[in-house]
C-alpha cells in the first residue's frame, strides 16, 4: 500500500517471514518498526546519555520477572504464540541492541517450570556484542524480585557502572544511578527523568 509500518510484536516468527518483509519494505522504500516502547522510556534515555562516562563497556545485565500463576492466556495460547520470551523477553533483546549495538552471538536456555503451560516460562540468554561486550537477559513468569514486574538493569564499564530500574506502576521506582571511580556515586536517582 506504500505506507510506513509500525508493527506490534512479533514482526515475524520465522526467518522466511522476515526476509519477505525486508524484501517488500526495500522494494517500496518504506520504513518498518516494531513497537518496542522501552527505547523511548525516560530512564533509558538517561542511561543512553550517560553511557560514554563509563569508558569501554564490557557487560550488560537485564532481568524482568513476574509471578504469574495462570497457565492460560495469550502467552500460553499455543506454541506459535512464542511463550513468555515473546511476550516480554523480546523487549529486552531489543533494548540490549539499542543500548550496546549489534549482537553477534546468542546462547539461550529455556525452562517450562509450570507443566500446565504449552511453552517456556523462564529464559536465560547470554549475548556477545560486536564490540566484544557480553550480556545476560533473564525473563521469568515464575518469580518476582523486589517488585512484581520491575525491570532491573546494570551496565558495567572500565570507569564505572549504571544501575537502573524501569517500573510501570510507580514513578518513584524509575531510577538510574551512575557510579564512577571505585564506587563513589556521582549521581543518585537522576531526577525528573523517570516516566
Amino acid at each position: 500500500a506504500g505506507k510506513h509500518i509500525l508493527c506490534e510484536k512479533p514482526l515475524a516468527l520465522t526467518v522466511q517471514e522476515l526476509d519477505a518483509i525486508q524484501k517488500a519494505v526495500s522494494k517500496n522504500r518504506r520504513t518498518v518498526m516494531v513497537a518496542h516502547q522501552l527505547r523511548f522510556h525516560p530512564v533509558i534515555e538517561v542511561v543512553l546519555r550517560n553511557l560514554s562516562k563509563l569508558g569501554v563497556i564490557y557487560h550488560l545485565d537485564l532481568e524482568w520477572t513476574l509471578l504469574i500463576k495462570a497457565s492460560k492466556g495469550r502467552c500460553w495460547a499455543d506454541y506459535r504464540s512464542g511463550g513468555f520470551f515473546m511476550e516480554l523477553g523480546c523487549h529486552l533483546a531489543d533494548l540490549s541492541h539499542h543500548l550496546l549495538g549489534e549482537i553477534r552471538n546468542v546462547s539461550a536456555h529455556t525452562l517450562r517450570l509450570n507443566p500446565e503451560r504449552v511453552t517456556e516460562d523462564y529464559t536465560h540468554c547470554l549475548l556477545q556484542f560486536r564490540s566484544g561486550a557480553v550480556g545476560s537477559i533473564i525473563v521469568s513468569a515464575n518469580h518476582r524480585t523486589h517488585r512484581q514486574g520491575l525491570l532491573r538493569g546494570r551496565i558495567l564499564g572500565a570507569k564505572g557502572r549504571i544501575d537502573f530500574t524501569v517500573y510501570p506502576y510507580s514513578r518513584s521506582l524509575n531510577t538510574a544511578t551512575l557510579t564512577l571511580d571505585k564506587g563513589k556515586s556521582v549521581m543518585r536517582q537522576l531526577e525528573g527523568e523517570g516516566g
